[in-house]
């Protein structure tokens, strides 16, 4: 699984929540966001613990709501050295002047990000009240 999840607040996240399944015997549920340049996906996932001792990850669609198409969101877009933070469970950037966490069209207008010729990389994290959210929902 940590192939996917390179972020180390993410890492300790997931490892946190792991520990308590196996610890417990009993599953975790918690929220999170897989969005496409076009549409937001609100997501839960379980994780539960099998008999042979792994772990089973499920995930599934709570809703979903399109949107204009956000290029910043789109893998294919050419992009500059530059990093932007995002968080990886609710898709909110950060803006560094400020340690502030808005949604992705907020951060385009504040940022201008649509003025310059390339756009930054994503690099993707765990914003202060995804991070504080995960450990209180399962008691980690």
């Amino acid at each position: 699984m940590f192939e996917f999840v390179a972020d180390p607040g993410n890492r300790h996240i997931y490892t946190l929540l792991m520990n308590r399944v196996r610890e417990t015997g009993r599953s975790v549920n918690f929220s999170f966001r897989c969005d496409a340049p076009d549409l937001r996906r609100f997501m839960q996932m379980e994780i539960g613990a099998l008999s042979n001792g792994g772990l089973a990850f499920v995930s599934r669609t709570v809703r979903e709501e399109t949107r204009k198409s956000i290029a910043l969101l789109d893998s294919e877009s050419p992009r500059s050295d530059e990093l932007l933070g995002i968080c990886s469970w609710c898709k909110k950037v950060r803006l560094d002047e400020a340690d502030e966490w808005v949604e992705v069209e907020d951060a385009i207008k504040h940022l201008n990000l649509f003025e310059s010729t390339l756009l930054p990389q994503l690099s993707h994290g765990v914003c202060p009240e995804c991070y504080e959210s995960a450990l209180k929902a399962e008691g980690v």
